[in-house]
């Protein structure tokens, strides 16, 4: 369990660092932009600018998403390493 805690260790270290490369708010905050860019209605006028605001946002909501699944993925892994060990220590009892 010792070279598990150790990966696992390592594995939220890296996410921590990615996180803020990442920058979700950063992505948000574009994503916010492209939808007040959508609701005006000139935009429509000009369709081939108009798909690709969709295509860019779309491509930022699956960036969102990606890192979301990641970090509950993660969030399982600590849950599963928590009970191993929990699990662990009452056999040593």
């Amino acid at each position: 369990l010792d070279e598990t805690k150790t990966r696992i260790d390592t594995l939220v270290e890296r996410m921590a660092i990615l996180e803020v490369i990442f920058d979700l708010p950063a992505l948000e905050g574009q994503i916010r932009k492209l939808d007040s860019e959508l609701s005006e209605q000139a935009l429509w006028e000009d369709q081939e600018k108009a798909q690709k605001i969709l295509k860019e946002r779309s491509r930022l909501r699956g960036e969102i998403e990606d890192w979301t699944k990641k970090e509950k993925e993660l969030e399982e892994v600590l849950i599963l390493d928590e009970f191993a060990r929990e699990t662990e220590d009452q056999k040593d009892i």
